[in-house]
């Protein structure tokens, strides 16, 4: 059956009124209620978090205190958020009133214990700020608690996009990419709501990184915000996996599996192929990119048993660019790569236990000799030692907004903490170029095939990068050729939509899609 929307309140209120004293803590019921209103998820957490500062902190910026919370905080927190998710779910109707209790309170304990343990772990306090709450968040947070995406309505209500379709169509000729998770019917009415909140299982050779059941990690680095920050959003992984078994719910651009369904999810994404759209200017108006399973597993390979993933893109970069000092321009010829290279795996590979295999050695160096080939588009026998840097930051370790600031620091050769539109397109192409290195196919986003030549794929990577380039510069009203923008105006600009424009970059986090 449904709810009506008096019984929908009367339902909110009693599941507030945990006491059954007749009354609610107005805070409780204001952070449970956000669920249910517009506005990015981001905010919704600024402002839900600033409801349960109990703490007489003395921190103060800008003229105002930084609210901060403690565990018993953290717990009404949560239970504020999965009251209201599991209010809406006809399931709770099968439930009796203890079992929804009990499975709500202990989930917002679980989570909270892991909060607090992180906040212990890495700063030794017992209060959370935000900002500390987002770190967590960033280093597997959105893990423990996936249903946190679930702030954004887009991605489980059934909004009729057609006026926002009309409405984006009028102001820009590229392709919408928005996700619209559609609903699943549950093989039990507590499985349910179990797979709508529980820790979804990353990892492995065939992660979901697009499925229902597990909500993408896509704001894991512009997560890292500030409470002064409550314009910034949270980002929608814009990838597709390709599945064709009936385990599977199309809406648009991207593909959804299905958390229940009887097929096993494993094993359709054993067939999976990661994809994403590189958008341009053109009259196909761009390209679909897809990465096969087992290029990603080779790619996982390589960077967990040379410990390239667990090694700070700054220090490689270093290697690169210190072989690159007696050289013209920053041109090193294809021997000054090796010797970057063997450099920056005799340290790298420090970290790890056991030495390369034969085998590995083996894919490494026609990896690299692809890579060196990918940097040398024009085939001229050497590669600029500065696009290289910034480009293998992909496949190092870190977060991505760490990697994003670093390599905009590489680029700034002047140190002036600026970036011309000519740099920020070199900026954007470094990552595209190995990006499309470990690419498996092109398809124009028309549908048309393209071929993977290195004609398209240079076509591509160019293009591509600026495109991107034209819409930053463009939403700041940067038109002039000399205008030059900073790190942060980069950082407003995706987060404010950008990440729509370029959802590739998501990729600079390993876990995402390799480790």
């Amino acid at each position: 059956g449904t709810f009506s929307p008096k019984e929908v309140f009367k339902n909110f209120f009693l599941s507030f009124d945990i006491e059954q004293s007749n009354r609610v803590a107005l805070n409780q019921l204001m952070c449970g209620l956000t669920l249910l209103c517009g506005g990015k998820k981001s905010s919704k957490l600024v402002f839900a978090f600033g409801l349960f500062d109990g703490h007489d902190t003395k921190e103060v910026k800008n003229g105002r205190k930084k609210p901060s919370m403690g565990r018993e905080d953290f717990v009404n927190f949560f239970r504020s958020f999965l009251i209201v998710m599991f209010s809406c779910c006809n399931q709770s109707l099968d439930l009796s009133g203890d079992a929804v209790s009990q499975y709500i309170a202990d989930t917002a304990h679980s989570i909270t214990k892991d909060v607090m343990a992180f906040q212990w772990r890495t700063k030794k306090l017992d209060r959370v700020k935000f900002e500390n709450f987002s770190e967590w968040y960033n280093e597997g947070g959105f893990e423990t608690a996936p249903w946190l995406e679930l702030l954004d309505l887009n991605k489980w209500v059934l909004i009729d996009r057609k006026e926002q379709s009309d409405s984006s169509a009028k102001q820009s000729n590229s392709p919408t990419l928005a996700a619209t998770v559609t609903e699943a019917s549950a093989q039990s009415p507590y499985q349910g709501f179990r797979d709508l909140i529980s820790t979804p299982k990353v990892g492995g050779e065939t992660s979901d990184v697009g499925g229902r059941n597990c909500p993408p990690a896509s704001d894991v680095d512009i997560f890292d915000l500030d409470m002064d920050d409550v314009d910034a959003v949270a980002m929608d992984l814009m990838l597709q996996q390709e599945v064709t078994d009936d385990s599977v719910e199309q809406n648009g651009n991207l593909t959804y599996v299905n958390p229940v369904s009887t097929s096993s999810p494993s094993h359709s994404m054993a067939q999976n192929a990661l994809k994403f759209h590189l958008l341009t200017n053109n009259a196909h108006h761009g390209y679909m990119i897809s990465i096969e399973p087992s290029h990603v597993n080779l790619l996982k390979r390589l960077v967990t048993e040379t410990g390239l993933c667990q090694t700070d893109a700054s220090t490689v970069c270093n290697f690169i660019l210190g072989e690159a000092k007696s050289c013209e321009d920053s041109k090193i010829t294809k021997k000054s790569f090796d010797t970057a290279m063997n450099n920056v795996f005799s340290h790298t590979t420090r970290s790890v236990s056991s030495t390369l295999s034969k085998s590995t050695q083996l894919e490494l160096s026609e990896f690299l000799d692809k890579l060196f080939g990918a940097f040398d588009w024009a085939n001229a026998g050497f590669i600029n030692a500065l696009d290289l840097a910034c480009g293998i930051t992909v496949l190092c370790g870190g977060r991505k907004s760490d990697k994003l600031e670093h390599v905009f620091e590489i680029l700034d050769e002047d140190k002036d903490s600026l970036l011309s539109r000519q740099e920020i397109t070199r900026f954007i192409r470094s990552f595209l170029i190995t990006l499309t290195s470990v690419s498996s196919s092109f398809t124009l986003l028309d549908g048309n095939p393209c071929g993977k030549t290195e004609s398209t794929i240079s076509t591509a990577i160019e293009t591509g990068s600026e495109w991107a380039t034209s819409q930053v510069f463009d939403s700041m009203k940067q038109k002039s050729a000399t205008a030059c923008i900073c790190f942060d105006d980069f950082g407003e600009w995706y987060t404010k939509g950008g990440y729509q424009s370029i959802p590739w970059l998501e990729l600079l986090d390993l876990r995402k899609w390799v480790v």
